[in-house]
């Protein structure tokens, strides 16, 4: 096993923080170990779409954009993303798959996608597996609390769905306090980091 395939919203050069940068971290150390490492991510602008070599990866750009008001349904199930991510996928053909921060333009949906295709893990590195915002605190969040953030947008089948899509999924949270958040609405976690 030595084709491991990334799969993150963000990534450098275009974002330098976040979950990106843990991904680029984590694809770099692989690389220096002398495994095959492809990242697959977004781009916003069709111009940056394509493959290039950052230190040392190969990247592989996928453009999308869409309205930030469909959000909360998109991040489910963004149907072009998973065809274009499908075909590369494919082609790549990865022993295994690592996957980072999705909830906005990849969706959860890539989560079931790449099951069929590798051993595939999901690194959580926030609560937006259970919620569409920033959670202060563990605790069971409320419908009250997805409307107030959500509004009109709001997705009611949202986290019922995320949690079909990712069940046969390896799941690691980047803390305890994040493992008890999704525990507490009811998504198993495998593993903390």
């Amino acid at each position: 096993m030595n084709k491991i395939c990334i799969i993150s919203d963000e990534y450098p050069p275009i974002v330098a923080g976040g979950a990106g940068a843990i991904a680029a971290e984590q694809a770099e150390g692989l690389v220096a170990q002398g495994y095959t490492v492809t990242v697959i991510t977004r781009c916003a602008q069709a111009q940056d779409e394509g493959v290039i070599q950052y230190n040392g990866v190969r990247v592989i750009r996928i453009h999308s954009s869409y309205p930030n008001i469909f959000r909360q349904w998109v991040g489910v199930l963004n149907l072009s993303m998973l065809i274009k991510a499908n075909n590369v996928l494919r082609k790549e053909a990865p022993d295994l798959i690592h996957i980072h921060n999705i909830h906005t333009y990849f969706s959860f949906a890539i989560c079931y996608l790449s099951q069929k295709i590798a051993p595939t893990f999901f690194t959580a590195h926030d609560a937006m597996t259970v919620s569409s915002t920033k959670v202060s605190h563990a605790h069971k969040i409320t419908v009250r609390e997805k409307l107030s953030f959500a509004r009109f947008s709001w997705n009611p089948f949202r986290e019922s769905f995320i949690r079909c899509l990712i069940r046969n999924v390896k799941i690691s949270t980047v803390s305890n306090a994040l493992k008890q958040v999704l525990e507490m609405n009811n998504v198993v976690v495998d593993t903390v980091i």
